[in-house]
């Protein structure tokens, strides 16, 4: 794991347009900053995927290499990642970090909420990223 420390810069345009106050011009240059937090070196490979999902994705078979254990993992959902970085979390000793919604008529989440304070695994922000 790496430890990126807090940094922070301007941004000449906003990466989305939400939630700007009435009187706040969105392309207005604006500070941003990002908390210190650990990032993992390497991407998540087949062979960690399989030890704490116990399933490789069907999606990946498409290419025979695809499937060794030191291959980054493909194919996955976002969800199916969320719940990755969950089951690790709980796999060495954390609490997760992803908190699940009721299921829908459809069976899929309602809702998934990132807990702000967890100190589990989870996806990297698009800031962070």
């Amino acid at each position: 794991m790496y430890c990126l420390p807090l940094f922070s810069w301007h941004r000449a345009v906003p990466f989305y347009k939400v939630n700007y106050g009435k009187d706040e011009d969105p392309l207005a240059p604006k500070e941003m900053s990002v908390e210190t937090f650990y990032i993992s070196k390497y991407e998540v490979t087949v062979g960690l995927w399989y030890e704490v999902m116990g399933y490789i994705p069907e999606k990946i078979t498409y290419a025979e290499w695809s499937k060794e254990p030191d291959c980054p993992i493909m194919g996955i959902t976002w969800l199916e990642a969320v719940k990755f970085c969950n089951r690790l979390s709980a796999k060495e000793g954390y609490k997760g970090c992803y908190d699940f919604g009721e299921l829908d008529k459809y069976g899929r989440f309602a809702g998934t909420t990132l807990k702000p304070d967890a100190e589990g695994y989870r996806l990297p922000t698009d800031v962070e990223w």
